[in-house]
């Protein structure tokens, strides 16, 4: 299994996609929040585990109830992690549907879930801090921690992202065997080592996506994925092998609608120009080479 590690404190520890939000997770919103009064006052997300009942002792706190205005997509509230200097050491600002252990500076466990998602998607923010960013991840598990069957992780690019946009990153499985458990860990800080303080990251409406085609192969070996699908007015095209090229649309007359450069790690396009119904896509890279296609609904 991929385990994440993190240091604390030396003391301390076509319509083919459809979008679920069920008991892999939980409270998906952020809309529900449990308020504790203390030295240093903290909200915890309901489903979700932090690190803010061992940090307030401490006088410092790593996770929020973001309620102000434009620090949420959507209801009234979001989550916000943020790395901060606890008894003199750098902690990451984590929330996980896992346990955290303080003394093996470990994440294990989860919530008991049996299904196969393609992708992972949401809406997140963030402010980076030097060489150090946030991520997104979902691990799925079998029979037991150690026998990993699915891996996803979206890292927040390292520029800062000051409104809302939305993410979506395919679930990369290893394994057949029957999934029993899954594992969200969302961290303002990208690893156990160079966090700094003030890194943060705003997470809201995480969703799970599934295709009933079964994984898409062929992203998994181009380095592409093309999502969300249906899409309404923004298309990600993720390139993960960073391959220089550019995606092309067609009506499914064959006709070409639209071209667009996708050189980067996320590369969002603008579809509201376009009408709704069902496109044909192509990626090709700089020669021209045809490297994957697909399907898009868009719906308006």
């Amino acid at each position: 299994m991929k385990k994440q590690y993190f240091f604390f404190a030396a003391a301390l520890l076509s319509a083919a996609f459809t979008y679920a939000q069920n008991a892999a997770t939980p409270n998906a919103g952020f809309e529900t929040w449990t308020h504790t009064s203390s030295t240093v006052a903290y909200d915890d997300a309901t489903g979700w585990n932090d690190l803010n009942s061992t940090t307030a002792g401490f006088g410092s706190v790593t996770c929020y109830k973001a309620t102000a205005a434009g620090d949420f997509h959507s209801g009234t509230a979001a989550i916000k992690l943020v790395t901060t200097s606890v008894f003199g050491q750098n902690a990451n600002g984590i929330a996980t549907t896992g346990t955290i252990n303080t003394s093996t500076q470990a994440i294990t466990g989860g919530i008991a879930y049996t299904g196969r998602p393609d992708s992972i998607a949401g809406w997140f923010k963030s402010t980076p801090g030097s060489s150090d960013r946030g991520f997104i991840q979902l691990l799925l598990t079998g029979t037991s921690d150690t026998d990993t069957i699915g891996y996803v992780i979206f890292r927040a690019p390292s520029s800062a992202v000051s409104s809302y946009i939305y993410f979506s990153a395919p679930v990369w499985y290893k394994s057949t065997n029957p999934v029993t458990k899954s594992q969200w860990i969302l961290s303002s800080s990208k690893g156990a080592s160079g966090q700094q303080v003030g890194t943060t990251i705003y997470v809201d409406d995480l969703n799970l996506v599934f295709n009933p085609a079964g994984i898409q192969e062929e992203e998994l070996l181009t380095g592409f994925h093309v999502g969300p699908n249906p899409a309404m007015n923004t298309v990600q095209v993720f390139n993960t092998k960073l391959t220089r090229g550019y995606i092309a649309l067609f009506e499914v007359s064959g006709r070409k609608v639209a071209t667009y450069q996708v050189n980067e790690a996320s590369n969002a396009i603008d579809v509201t120009g376009l009408p709704q119904g069902i496109f044909l896509y192509t990626i090709f890279d700089e020669q021209g080479k045809a490297l994957n296609n697909g399907k898009l609904l868009i719906q308006k």
